[in-house]
């Protein structure tokens, strides 16, 4: 697009043909990583809530979407890990300040209820990297009683395996 979203970038020029993959989001190679990410923190999967964060779009109709990928992931977590409850949550963390806090006070209050509850919670991301938005997170969870996987997707050997995968279909599709 002409203008960037979140950074202060000039727009590429070039003739090359130029071809992009589309983001992990719901990919069986995703979930297994987030389910080995989560199962890492919990000796008791039944009596666990874990909470997938994601950075999140900008836009609420890209949001709705994203929260739509989260609760997919979310489902096959659930069910393949047998813990007690999983939830995808967004950040929208280049939003609004507005909207970012709000998203960052729902989370707040699922924390706290689940742990109100008696029940152990755990926050794993399906960020790529450990940089910025995880450091972020913990300070807007900051007294919270919570366990949290702070390694990024590209930390899991599955990452690989999907970047191969994605990028196979990308040249066999164009």
């Amino acid at each position: 697009q002409e203008n960037a979203e979140f950074a202060t970038v000039p727009r590429v020029k070039t003739d090359a043909r130029l071809l992009f993959v589309d983001p992990p989001g719901a990919d069986p190679l995703v979930a297994e990583i987030i389910l080995d990410y989560a199962l890492e923190l919990s000796q008791n999967p039944g009596k666990v809530v874990v909470f997938i964060v994601g950075h999140g779009p900008s836009s609420a109709e890209d949001n709705a979407e994203e929260l739509r990928v989260l609760k997919g992931l979310a489902r096959i977590i659930r069910q393949d890990g047998s813990f007690a409850d999983v939830q995808g949550m967004t950040l929208q963390d280049d939003a609004s300040p507005e909207v970012r806090e709000a998203n960052v006070q729902k989370l707040r209050k699922a924390v706290e209820a689940a742990d109100k509850n008696g029940q152990r919670v755990l926050v794993v991301t399906n960020l790529i990297s450990t940089r910025s938005v995880q450091a972020k997170l913990r300070s807007d969870l900051k007294d919270l009683n919570y366990a949290f996987n702070s390694k990024g997707l590209v930390n899991h050997p599955n990452f690989m395996k999907w970047m191969m995968e994605a990028i196979r279909h990308q040249f066999e599709n164009n």
